[in-house]
């Protein structure tokens, strides 16, 4: 499945309110993600979540609405950049807290990526994953932007990744794409696409 990333005509500002500006004009594009398209091995995640993809001349952006039916119930305690996720008993998961991670695979080749994610606080977090190897590199930093907030009925985050930040192809081809969602109060580990046991074994959907 094939999901067109939506070009802007002007730059977009972190506005850390999902639903305003550039976002608004394309909710069409967010409302479809929203519902039973995130999984939880094989059944639908228990509370829904949606995501947003927008692009311009220099920049990636990504919005996530993670719903919750308990919004004060939401953890985020984490403020210090690259703790959200942790090697434990042979498994990279998220650590203590609820979050999101944007898997990107510009090449399509399933197995490599690109990691950025975020807590509700907006903590920043930046991996590569190699060859699918078991664990990520966190020594890799890139120059990008999140920003992250409580809002009624959950919480959202809004990534601004430049593209020079990135190695890919030029030649128009699909990449590879995936939300990973952690709600740690139910310890409830959710992918957009193709569930799997482990972050590293993605299976990252195409884009365009």
């Amino acid at each position: 499945l094939v999901r067109p990333a939506l070009l802007l005509g002007g730059g977009v500002i972190l506005q850390v309110l999902l639903g305003i500006g550039a976002w608004q004009a394309n909710l069409a594009g967010f409302e479809e993600m929203v519902g039973p398209g995130f999984q939880v091995a094989t059944t639908t995640a228990h509370q829904a979540a949606g995501a947003v993809v927008l692009f311009d001349g220099k920049n990636l952006y990504v919005g996530i609405l993670a719903r919750d039916a308990e919004p004060d119930r939401v953890i985020g305690r984490i403020l210090e950049r690259d703790r959200l996720i942790e090697a434990r008993e042979g498994r990279t998961r998220a650590a203590g807290d609820d979050a999101v991670l944007l898997l990107l695979d510009p090449f399509l080749d399933r197995r490599n990526a690109f990691v950025f994610g975020t807590n509700p606080n907006g903590a920043e977090h930046d991996a590569l994953i190699t060859d699918e190897r078991e664990s990520f590199n966190t020594d890799w930093r890139a120059v990008w932007k999140v920003a992250a907030q409580r809002v009624e009925g959950g919480w959202s985050a809004e990534f601004a990744i430049p593209f020079r930040s990135l190695r890919y192809p030029r030649d128009g081809r699909p990449w590879g794409f995936n939300v990973y969602r952690m709600q740690r109060r139910k310890n409830e580990e959710s992918l957009w696409s193709a569930w799997s046991r482990t972050l590293q074994s993605r299976r990252a959907r195409p884009v365009r």
